[in-house]
Order: structure tokens, then C-alpha cells, then sequence
């Protein structure tokens, strides 16, 4: 019997950001400069959530969620774990258009595998109804939240999750390689 892990996309498997980023300059010259980030844009840019939600809105209208690159050795990682795990990918993207269409050709088109895309904000509750035993996102505040319902959680640390504040049940992983230690050895 395969066991239920969650995997989040953006920032995990594919690297979105470095693609939208540009987006985001267009967007907010004022405020975005430089051609490089450290934290998240938020906090780096002043910006609000919403400001960086309407620029992944856009990067949706421009097609770009089937153009993301793959984080490399994500995908081979991936072969390996879903010889054990069935390999729900758990994204935060139901607010961009088409996201759902555009990430199931992705994920198809790069030959990704997985059993099940699920898109939502509330990460924890299939988490729980799905009866993860590993759960795996670059956003601190989902890990936090996600810990708090008894599944293993682990943060992705990326530049812009670095200095966020984690629940003590949050374990860190800074690569596939670690993942692969903790569930196939």
C-alpha cells in the first residue's frame, strides 16, 4: 500500500518566480528595483498580497504557468518517490486564471508524476481528508499551518523563506536529495 504525500508547486517543483519576476518589475517599477530578490516580495518590495497575487494573475493570462522551468533534480526525485508515495501536488494558485487547465498540462507535458492536483488555499484540510504523512511548501505560513493538524511538515527553505518565522513542528529541507533521506531510507 502507497502512503499520501503533499508537494506544493511554486517554489518546490518549478521555479515560477524567476519568469514572473520581470512581470512584477512592469508592474511596480516604483517600488520593484534591482534584478534580483532575497525575501519575499512583500516584505522586500513593500508591496501587499494582494499587489503579488495580481501579478501571478497576470503571469496566468500570459500562459506562463505552462512554461515554468523544473528545480533540478526535482523531477528525478519525484520517479523516485512515487514508486513509494502516491504524490498529491497541493497548490495555492485557485486565484490565477486557468491555473487548474495550465498546471495539469505541466505537470503532462514535462512528464511529472502524481496522482492527484489539488488547488486551494486550505492546504491543511486535504492534508487531513487525504491522510498525508509528509507535507512539503516554501511558505512558512502554510507549514505553520499545516503542522498544526499532525502531519509531518517540512519548509523548502529558498532565499525568501529564510528569515520567516517557523512552528517548532516544522522541519526544514533544503534540497530533494534531503526528502529522498527522510522518505526512502
Amino acid at each position: 500500500m502507497k502512503y499520501n504525500i503533499g508537494i506544493d508547486i511554486d517554489g518546490v517543483i518549478c521555479n515560477l518566480y524567476e519568469d514572473a519576476f520581470p512581470v512584477l518589475k512592469s508592474m511596480y517599477p516604483a517600488k520593484v528595483t534591482g534584478d534580483a530578490f532575497n525575501s519575499s516580495w512583500e516584505k522586500e518590495f513593500n508591496l501587499t498580497e494582494e499587489q503579488v497575487m495580481d501579478c501571478f494573475k497576470e503571469v496566468g493570462r500570459r500562459g506562463m504557468l505552462r512554461r515554468a522551468k523544473i528545480y533540478p533534480g526535482a523531477k528525478e526525485s519525484l520517479y523516485k518517490l512515487n514508486r513509494k508515495y502516491n504524490i498529491y501536488f497541493v497548490s495555492w494558485r485557485n486565484y490565477i486564471p486557468n491555473s487548474r487547465e495550465d498546471t495539469l498540462y505541466w505537470l503532462d507535458s514535462n512528464k511529472i508524476p502524481y496522482e492527484k492536483l489539488v488547488i486551494t488555499n486550505n492546504k491543511h484540510k486535504i492534508a487531513m481528508k487525504e491522510q498525508f504523512c509528509f507535507f512539503l511548501d516554501d511558505n512558512a505560513m502554510q507549514c505553520n499551518r499545516m503542522a498544526k493538524s499532525v502531519v509531518p511538515t517540512y519548509l523548502y527553505r529558498r532565499p525568501w523563506n529564510a528569515n520567516e518565522p517557523t512552528d517548532a513542528l516544522v522541519k526544514v529541507v533544503n534540497n530533494f536529495k534531503e526528502v529522498e533521506k527522510i522518505l526512502l531510507y
